[in-house]
């Protein structure tokens, strides 16, 4: 079915080359033959030779044709897949680029809501803090009134503390931190 490859000849043993040899021995007589006779004689020898030749490939390709024919189809059937997995490799890069730019926009996106969410966190802090100093105010004086002036000192030492390290800048707690101040006193 198959013929086994071809082997490479041992060193030092060189191949005759028939075709080139014959060729120059061609050439060498032409230039040497000075009768158009002797000219005839050597064209029609290299007719023959390369009659003989072309005979001999037309006899190895339909000796290897099957081979030739599956080493085509094996080729044709590679390329098929190189392409088409060349064409899988570009889809695949397309859509990772896709996602990368997606990842891009949703990295921004998140950093943008996560500085929304610490200023709204800061903004509930400073509330939180207002509405706790605004209240101690009123809660003061009832435990004031009530007779527990300990309690009481506690809740204004906390409400005054809040206001002036964390509220030190509201403007709008001037009454409430006059009040307390009184308080206080």
């Amino acid at each position: 079915m198959s013929s086994p490859p071809p082997t490479k000849p041992p060193r030092g043993v060189k191949q005759g080359k028939e075709t080139s040899g014959l060729l120059m021995s061609v050439i060498r007589t032409l230039s040497a033959s000075e009768t158009n006779e002797q000219r005839e004689k050597e064209r029609a020898k290299l007719e023959k030779e390369y009659k003989k030749s072309d005979a001999r490939l037309d006899e190895l390709v339909a000796g290897h044709s099957q081979e030739i024919t599956q080493v085509m189809q094996k080729f044709s059937s590679v390329g098929a897949a190189l392409g088409a997995w060349g064409a899988h490799g570009a889809a695949a890069v397309a859509r990772l680029a896709a996602c990368r730019a997606l990842l891009r926009l949703r990295r921004e996106d998140l950093r943008r809501l996560w500085a929304d969410a610490r200023a709204h966190h800061h903004a509930l802090q400073m509330l939180a803090d207002i509405e706790r100093v605004v209240v101690s105010e009123r809660a003061c004086r009832e435990l004031a009134a009530a007779g527990r002036v300990l309690a009481a000192a506690h809740a204004l030492h906390a409400a005054r503390h809040t206001q002036r390290t964390r509220l030190q800048h509201v403007q709008a707690l001037a009454a409430t931190a006059h009040n307390l101040q009184v308080l206080a006193e």
